[in-house]
């Protein structure tokens, strides 16, 4: 292999990647629960919320969740924090999606787009 190809060769590989890569999705804002709703009530809506989505999810306290997420080879493991009035999904760690410093891969924030989306829904249906 010349020279020439091998350094087309790398940039092209560097090109693929950084297109499949955005910038760490944290998301952080209001809960909104009924009333009613204990922190033991929005915490098995967490759980179940998260389930649903394939999502392993592992109380750890009040207010507090580790979620783990296994697709094929990715893996994705996030710090729910949550209260009465507020919901944060927080970057813990991952494999195999192409992190490095504020950015990841793009699917990754798509699964926390979806994990705070259904955790919303759940939190909305507690009677």
């Amino acid at each position: 292999m010349t020279r020439v190809t091998l350094v087309a060769t790398c940039l092209t590989v560097a090109l693929v990647v950084a297109c499949r890569t955005a910038p760490i999705l944290n998301p952080d804002g209001p809960l909104g629960p009924p009333a009613s709703a204990s922190l033991d009530d929005i915490a098995q809506a967490v759980v179940k919320a998260g389930t649903r989505l394939g999502w392993v999810i592992e109380l750890e306290g009040p207010g507090e969740a580790r979620g783990t997420l296994q697709l094929r080879n990715h893996e994705a493991v996030v710090k729910i924090l949550f209260s009465k009035q507020n919901l944060q999904i927080d970057y813990v760690s991952s494999k195999k999606l192409y992190h490095s410093g504020n950015e990841i891969h793009r699917k990754y924030n798509n699964w926390v787009k979806k994990l705070r989306a259904r955790i919303q829904r759940k939190v909305a249906e507690i009677q």
